[in-house]
């Protein structure tokens, strides 16, 4: 039996669920999406779990806590900080970027509006060791667009 991975998605566009979870279908990932519509819901999430999830999805734009308060949270505690965090934001603006990996984040991806290029980074991610993928500093940026 393959591992079932337990994946976190905080993005207030319901849509964006469809989209993880008909990619993660087409490439054979087994995985258990949870999705948060407000960063705080997220948070209140991690707190009160027991089991910790493999990966989080995390968007900048989301109400309440945006995903930059969501990562700082996140990473500063000690039992969060093995999660890798991927930032997947609309927003290509350098300022963005520096500051997300800088706050803790895996990798920052921008948000991708076809299936092919949502299953071509998420074919990535998965690919990558999980060390790559908690040291920002070896972490890609990884950009995708429509022609991806």
């Amino acid at each position: 039996m393959s591992k079932i991975y337990q994946i976190l998605l905080c993005d207030d566009d319901g849509d964006e669920v469809i989209f993880f979870d008909s990619a993660f279908k087409k490439l054979n990932i087994n995985a258990q999406l949870q999705w948060f519509e407000r960063g705080q819901d997220l948070i209140d999430h991690l707190k009160r779990t027991s089991s910790l999830p493999d990966l989080i999805f995390l968007d900048l734009n989301i109400p309440i806590k945006n995903g930059l308060e969501c990562l700082s949270e996140i990473k500063s505690y000690d039992q969060f900080r093995s999660i890798p965090v991927v930032i997947h934001s609309t927003s290509n603006q350098t300022r963005d970027i520096e500051t997300a990996y800088s706050k803790g984040a895996s990798l920052y991806v921008n948000k991708m509006y076809t299936d092919t290029a949502l299953q071509n980074t998420l074919q990535s991610i998965f690919r990558m060791d999980r060390r790559q993928l908690l040291n920002p500093e070896k972490a890609a940026f990884f950009k995708t667009s429509a022609e991806a």
